[in-house]
């Protein structure tokens, strides 16, 4: 901002700075702790990152009071289809066309990074999509949630009905 730059690009530019750097300590941290690691972890690592890059990655932002929650579990890998699949199938594998992967920023911002292609850039969304997310996000913690206001909403607790065209209600 010092540079005559907008408050938003200067975020911006200071963001995509950090990652050189996050990606260093990342590759430290992974040196510090190699021999804890297996053979499950090394996978995940050689795995993730060739399906994660070709998504595309968008920040979502909302003004919403209560804004996007974070958990224990803040990273949520979902696919709405996988209701229609038999429960030792519903893994929502990042190769699949609609999985998408959320990560709350902040209360204000949440990355996703899913395969629409038109889902770029900054994005705006209405409250009633931010609280479908933060559902998500609370039902896939696995002790705790956290709202930066202490307060909650009841939808993000309700599990919602089992749509008619689910798999266990096609079976008989």
């Amino acid at each position: 901002m010092l540079l005559g730059a907008d408050r938003r690009s200067a975020a911006e530019f200071s963001f995509w700075l950090a990652m050189p750097t996050m990606f260093g300590a990342f590759v430290y941290d992974l040196y510090k702790s190699r021999g804890q690691m297996s053979m499950d972890h090394a996978t995940i690592i050689a795995v993730m990152p060739p399906l994660l890059f070709p998504m595309s990655h968008a920040v979502l932002e909302t003004d919403d009071e209560l804004g996007f929650i974070t958990s224990d579990r803040p990273c949520v890998i979902y696919n709405p289809d996988m209701y229609k699949w038999p429960p030792m199938y519903r893994n929502p594998g990042l190769g699949l066309e609609k999985t998408e992967v959320t990560l709350p920023l902040s209360p204000r911002q949440l990355l996703l990074i899913s395969h629409r292609h038109d889902l770029r850039g900054y994005r705006p969304v209405p409250a009633v999509l931010v609280d479908e997310i933060n559902r998500r996000t609370r039902f896939y913690c696995e002790q705790v949630f956290v709202s930066w206001t202490d307060k909650k909403r009841p939808v993000w607790f309700d599990p919602g009905q089992k749509p008619a065209d689910a798999w266990e209600n096609r079976q008989t």
